[in-house]
């Protein structure tokens, strides 16, 4: 996998909320806040490589629906991007080489939209806290 989305909060402002909002539902915040995350990205970088297409393996690695991972109680992570065992070429589309000019808009669809991924993420923090 070649990118991760990696979600971290810092409880200090809303443990009380997470306490009474119990793990369950701790759990559904997150999951709910990556999906949305996903749904930003996914779709830009689908667009950026629409139009580089020569075998379909690189844009069939994408990652399409959102996997999430939990890898403990509260760390919750998600693939997001292209899948390195047959997408690796993407790295090259992506920042170019000597002889081939980066893919527009490839390395802006994972990195050039922080602040609407900081957005959805606590508008989904919002939604389930109330």
């Amino acid at each position: 996998m070649g990118n991760t989305m990696d979600m971290q909060i810092d409880l200090d402002q809303i443990m009380s909320q997470f306490e009474q909002m119990g793990g369950a539902k701790m759990m559904q915040a997150a999951e709910t806040s990556l999906k949305a995350v996903h749904s930003i990205i996914t779709p830009l970088a689908a667009g950026a490589i629409g139009g580089h297409v020569r075998t379909g393996r690189t844009a069939g690695s994408l990652e399409t629906a959102p996997n999430i991972n939990w890898e403990s109680p509260t760390v919750a992570s998600m693939g997001v991007g292209f899948r390195l065992k047959t997408g690796f070429v993407s790295i090259f589309l992506m920042y170019g080489t000597p002889r081939i000019s980066p893919v527009a808009g490839l390395y802006d669809a994972f990195y050039g939209h922080d602040s609407e991924i900081v957005e959805a993420k606590v508008r989904a923090l919002e939604e389930l806290l109330g």
